[in-house]
């Protein structure tokens, strides 16, 4: 059976237009009342002038492109069919330096994680949780914190990931925690107790 997908369908299941537009409007308020009206030239007051750059973003993947530089030498029609016209890359590269001046990476990443979560887990049946506590090792040249790496054998820098999915399989959270820290069992209150704490402290998905 052939599965297709909408991007514009997702957009909506996943409540992504309103809070995308809640979380750059807040963000590009504040940042104007501090640095001035025409402080951000390329992110517009308007929805409609700020989607026609991050659909373009969001598109690119679609269009077999990877990086905003690429529509330097794009010659298709894909994102003039959504718009009338095609952005080049140079006003996307301004749009994502802006962007970044806003700061609004986090705060965007945790708002758009709730939906995700709350799309695929409504609250409407009882929620099962599945836990999976692995080793991701870091490859640095500086001194880092360190603990052991089962399957490289050795003591190296790494991070432990709590990763919490429920029963449809879906990515529900993710939590770091130093590397020598061990998965709690039912003897280890303390570290039980740690780990209720942080999915309490946070959001349904933290990706931290």
């Amino acid at each position: 059976m052939s599965v297709s997908f909408s991007l514009e369908a997702a957009k909506q299941a996943l409540r992504v237009n309103e809070t995308i537009e809640a979380c750059v409007n807040e963000a590009a308020t504040t940042y104007r009342a501090e640095q001035g009206k025409n402080a951000l030239l390329h992110i517009g007051h308007e929805p409609e002038t700020l989607w026609h750059k991050i659909d373009h973003l969001l598109y690119l993947p679609i269009l077999g492109l990877t990086r905003p530089r690429d529509l330097y030498y794009y010659q298709g029609d894909g994102l003039q069919a959504l718009y009338g016209f095609t952005y080049k890359y140079l006003t996307l590269e301004h749009f994502l330096g802006q962007l970044s001046h806003l700061q609004v990476g986090y705060p965007l990443a945790d708002a758009l994680a709730y939906h995700y979560s709350q799309a695929w887990y409504s609250g409407k049946t009882p929620l099962v949780l599945f836990t999976d506590w692995h080793v991701k090792p870091h490859w640095c040249k500086e001194v880092s914190h360190s603990g052991h790496v089962t399957m490289w054998g050795r003591t190296m820098p790494g991070t432990r990931q709590l990763v919490l999915n429920g029963i449809g399989g879906y990515l529900l959270g993710i939590w770091n925690y130093p590397i020598d820290r061990y998965p709690y069992d039912a003897g280890s209150g303390r570290d039980r107790s740690l780990v209720e704490r942080d999915l309490a402290a946070s959001d349904p998905v933290q990706h931290l």
